[in-house]
């Protein structure tokens, strides 16, 4: 999956359940703690309708 995060990164564990305009934190490899705001999401498949597996 080219351009994709994996939900088992800590960043990809972070942004679950976030929303546009929501910062969220994780600590990464290096023991850092990082912070990001979500700016925009691409694709969700539940707003779109999507709700079968």
């Amino acid at each position: 999956m080219s351009g994709g995060l994996s939900v088992l990164t800590p960043l990809g564990t972070a942004l679950l359940g976030a929303r546009v305009g929501q910062q969220v934190n994780w600590t990464g490899v290096d023991g850092a703690i990082h912070h990001a705001v979500v700016a925009a999401i691409q694709y969700q498949p539940e707003a779109a309708g999507q709700l079968h597996l």
